[in-house]
């Protein structure tokens, strides 16, 4: 059974994950300015931005309180470790143990994510794709973590 997701979920990866999954070097990203879109409920923000890193994060959902986000976050992540328990063979278990780890790193990053967003909501762009609140080589790199593929179909 392949992971069926019956709606679009908001949750979050962690920062070692995007550090792990776009090959990032802290130490080029020193000095430059860095968009995550649509960045969720990642914590990829809060932690560069810990490290000193110049970075934003754009998502739709940033029209939501960050206490409505977290609610959301907290329910969608439910919902889609549900959905991953039924189709956990078809996952290779290299990066995290099991399904229970899996959970606990996405409601880090959520948890990371939504205290952030509390602190520094200058960070957070409400914003709607394809169309994005920034001028033209604002940024230097932009990320966008799995979205783009999770709902392919």
């Amino acid at each position: 059974m392949s992971l069926e997701l019956d709606r679009v979920v908001f949750i979050g990866r962690t920062f070692a994950e995007y550090v792990a999954m776009f090959g990032l070097d802290m130490a080029k990203l020193q000095g430059r300015r860095i968009l995550d879109c649509p960045a969720g409920a990642c914590s990829f923000i809060k932690e560069a931005a810990d490290l000193g890193i110049d970075a934003t994060a754009s998502d739709m959902a940033y029209q939501l309180s960050p206490a409505m986000i977290r609610q959301k976050g907290l329910a969608d992540l439910g919902h889609t470790i549900d959905k991953i328990k039924q189709a956990k063979n078809d996952y290779i278990w290299t990066n995290v143990a099991d399904v229970p780890a899996l959970a606990a790193q996405r409601k880090q990053a959520l948890l990371l994510a939504t205290e952030d967003m509390d602190r520094r909501p200058e960070r957070y762009v409400a914003a709607v794709l394809p169309k994005l609140p920034f001028a033209n080589h604002t940024f230097d790199l932009v990320l966008s973590a799995h979205f783009l593929f999770t709902y392919s179909e």
